[in-house]
């Protein structure tokens, strides 16, 4: 089993040889910088499991040097813990500010560094583990959105070829709109002022009405955003298509995502808009319990291990922090202020 490396940037020699010794003998790799710039050269290549961190040093001192860690995408993510004397020189709230997780008074007690070194790995595998997971999930999520709009393209254009085809045919008018009704998408044709020229049993059944009724609304009605409707008429006209475009629509259900895709047609002689659209709502909900169950196994292991921590400043402040990308990333309006009463109670907590 590969040893996990630790990268010790500190320039006091008895502090060296007391960590190194300590680090060897429980099996870790140890690799020494005696200064922060050494740090910033070293730390990209050796990629170490965790950085310990000196605050005073010759040169630029340990603010400055994990400052720069933070903003390199190569060492961002690596979890630094300080060390300093207990002297009034030591600024805890901006060691945590710069990234820091944790910090170690000198001199260093053995079983308190070891402690502190287990504990923040633990908590970094599992960071990386649920990364690992969303990469998965997102992956997956790419893949059958992939099919979907492969999908669109294939019935857009048979559906198409369908109306080019009435058209010149017009005797087969009702071998076509039986073909139409027959597919399990909601199939549309309107024109630019909205008004349905056909419609399909899945569209009338998508927002809950009959097609009687759907023919004496205007396809305005349905659009959740009316300035999403506007760019949608714009592209459509200076382009001639769109292909698998997310916008949001009133349904039967009340506010549904879909993937739509639409084509401009000749219908008996006037310019219309042929479209076909998949709901994704249910795909939409999925990858939010996906995202809270994420959130949720991170809550609880942040719980476990501030135990074991002395100051839970970092952990508390990385909680808020996904609470408030989930706020950003939610649908859901109505969930809104039971996540930002979340967010105060964990920086009251900080605060504490």
């Amino acid at each position: 089993m590969k040893k996990e490396t630790i990268l010790l940037v500190e320039d006091t020699k008895s502090t060296i040889e007391l960590i190194n010794t300590t680090l060897n003998e429980k099996g870790f790799a140890v690799s020494i910088a005696t200064t922060g710039l050494q740090a910033l050269e070293i730390a990209p290549k050796l990629q170490p499991a965790l950085i310990l961190l000196d605050i005073l040093m010759p040169g630029i001192d340990g603010y400055e040097t994990c400052r720069l860690l933070k903003e390199n995408e190569e060492t961002k993510n690596i979890p630094v813990i300080f060390l300093s004397a207990l002297t009034k020189t030591f600024d805890k709230v901006k060691a945590f500010k710069l990234g820091g997780v944790d910090y170690l008074s000198k001199p260093v007690e053995t079983d308190e560094l070891l402690a502190r070194i287990h504990t923040h790995l633990s908590i970094s595998r599992l960071q990386n583990e649920l990364k690992n997971a969303n990469e998965a999930l997102e992956e997956k999520v790419k893949h059958r959105t992939a099919e979907l709009q492969e999908t669109n393209v294939q019935l857009l254009s048979s559906i198409n070829e369908l109306f080019e085809k009435s058209v010149a045919l017009q005797k087969s008018e009702e071998r076509y709109k039986f073909l139409i009704n027959t597919i399990m998408y909601p199939v549309v044709v309107s024109n630019f002022s909205g008004e349905f020229l056909f419609a399909n049993e899945k569209s009338a059944e998508f927002v809950g009405l009959t097609l009687a009724q759907l023919y004496t609304e205007k396809s305005l009605n349905f659009w959740y955003y009316i300035s999403q409707r506007n760019e949608f008429l714009k592209e459509i006209a200076e382009v001639g298509f769109i292909r698998n475009k997310e916008v949001k629509l009133f349904s039967k259900e009340g506010v549904a995502t879909v993937i739509l895709s639409s084509s401009l047609i000749d219908f008996y002689g006037q310019e219309a808009i042929l479209s076909i659209f998949n709901d994704i709502t249910v795909q939409k909900k999925l990858e939010q319990q996906v995202l809270t169950a994420t959130i949720e196994t991170e809550e609880r292991e942040r719980a476990h291990f501030a135990q074991e921590l002395h100051d839970g400043i970092g952990p508390l402040l990385s909680a808020a922090k996904m609470y408030v990308q989930w706020i950003e990333h939610s649908d859901k309006v109505d969930e809104i202020p039971d996540l930002l009463a979340k967010v105060i109670a964990l920086i009251d907590d900080a605060l504490h």
